[in-house]
């Protein structure tokens, strides 16, 4: 068959059509990708992205908020004012040595090569788990329970707070052990949602992956107890979770003090 002959087919099969049908026709060969783009369907999908990068980057700052809070408490004008004011003026004082070089303990003498290594550390392990966990994300998977989440549930809060026990080192004051134990209250609480979460979600799969690892620390050692006695709901819940973080923050307190004597005698 000659081309003027299937130009000729082409032209009767046309006209054979009706006109509306023929228009459309023609309308979609030439406008394709700008009919295309402008698609209902199309515009959900853009909106939908949207909205997706959008809560990734707010689930970004709300994981980082309370490692961001405990960071900025080391700085700022909240110092000037615990130093201001007589009896809030011990939060300020350090519970370790900070400029002595020498001493008679190897520990002391680490001190600050230990705490930045963990802050290092801590900060490397964050951007590892987050990596991972938005790769899942990004690529619509399951949820993530390959490479670093092998061992441990929450690796990112785990890092935070590493990170943050790092950087206690470096700066040993009160104010900041009482904001690190505050982070770290924030973080297990969070866990223990989210897990709760993927329970929901995920049924059978999540809970025989909850039941190989552990929640932060890279040993089959559980820190979420089988029965809470904590309130499930309500304002009593969250008045036990402030008693409960007002007793550990004076036993964290009471330890400071006692390293202190330590460090002291160590000079």
């Amino acid at each position: 068959m000659t081309r003027s002959t299937a130009s000729k087919n082409g032209s009767s099969a046309m006209k054979s059509r009706p006109s509306w049908l023929i228009a459309i026709h023609r309308k979609k060969e030439n406008n394709m990708s700008i009919s295309t783009l402008k698609t209902p369907a199309t515009k959900k999908t853009f909106w939908t992205l949207a909205a997706f990068y959008l809560v990734i980057g707010f689930e970004f700052f709300y994981m980082a908020s309370p490692f961001a809070v405990y960071f900025y408490s080391v700085y700022g004008p909240g110092l000037n004012l615990i130093n201001e004011t007589p009896a809030l003026s011990w939060l300020s004082s350090l519970f370790l040595p900070h400029i002595a070089a020498e001493s008679s303990s190897l520990l002391l003498d680490l001190r600050n090569v230990i705490g930045g290594a963990l802050a290092f550390i801590g900060f490397l392990g964050f951007c590892v788990g987050a990596a991972q966990v938005y790769y899942h994300k990004l690529t619509r998977r399951n949820a993530v329970t390959g490479g670093i989440y092998r061992r441990i549930r929450h690796p990112q809060y785990a890092s935070l707070i590493l990170c943050g026990l790092g950087m206690l080192l470096l700066w040993p004051r009160y104010i900041h052990l009482l904001s690190f134990t505050a982070m770290v209250f924030v973080y297990y609480f969070l866990a223990i949602n989210e897990e709760n979460e993927c329970e929901r979600k995920y049924g059978k799969s999540y809970a025989e992956y909850k039941a190989k690892t552990s929640m932060f620390l890279p040993l089959r050692m559980s820190l979420r107890p089988e029965r809470s006695f904590l309130p499930k709901s309500g304002a009593f819940r969250y008045l036990a979770i402030v008693l409960l973080y007002g007793i550990t923050a004076m036993t964290a307190v009471a330890a400071a003090n006692g390293l202190k004597t330590w460090s002291l005698s160590c000079l």
